[in-house]
C-alpha cells in the first residue's frame, strides 16, 4: 500500500516563523500531513523561496526513507543554534545526521535554479 502523505506548503515573510533561524523548514503536523515552510522576504525572491521549499521537500523524502526520525533531525538542530556549528548550516555539520540528504537536496536545488 503506498504511503501518502499531504505536503502542505507556506510562503512567509517573518523570518522567525522558521525555526532553528534558517529559511526552510519542515514539520509534521500528523502523521499524514507535512508543513514545508519557506521564507519569502519579497515578491521577487518568490522562485528562490519556491526553490527552498523543493529542497526541504526533498530532504524529508530522503531521511524519511533512511529512517532518520523528525525529533533527531530537530534536536540536532537546536544543539548546532545552541553551541554554534563550524558550517553556514545545520545541515553542512560534519557530524549531522542528516547531512548526506541535505547536500543532496543542495545540490538538486542549485542544479534547477533559474
Amino acid at each position: 500500500m503506498l504511503d501518502e502523505k499531504k505536503y502542505v506548503y507556506q510562503f512567509t515573510n517573518n523570518p522567525n516563523e522558521i525555526r532553528n533561524g534558517g529559511i526552510g523548514d519542515y514539520y509534521f503536523v500528523n502523521k499524514d500531513v507535512i508543513i514545508i515552510k519557506a521564507y519569502l522576504k519579497d515578491e521577487a525572491s518568490y522562485d528562490h523561496a519556491w526553490l527552498i521549499a523543493l529542497h526541504e521537500m526533498i530532504e524529508q523524502h530522503l531521511t524519511n526513507m533512511r529512517g532518520i526520525k523528525e525529533e533527531d533531525i530537530d534536536a540536532f538542530d537546536r544543539k548546532v543554534q545552541e553551541v554554534g556549528g563550524k558550517a553556514d548550516d545545520a545541515g553542512n555539520e560534519p557530524d549531522c545526521i542528516y547531512r548526506r540528504e541535505h547536500r543532496f537536496a543542495e545540490k538538486y536545488r542549485k542544479a534547477i535554479m533559474l
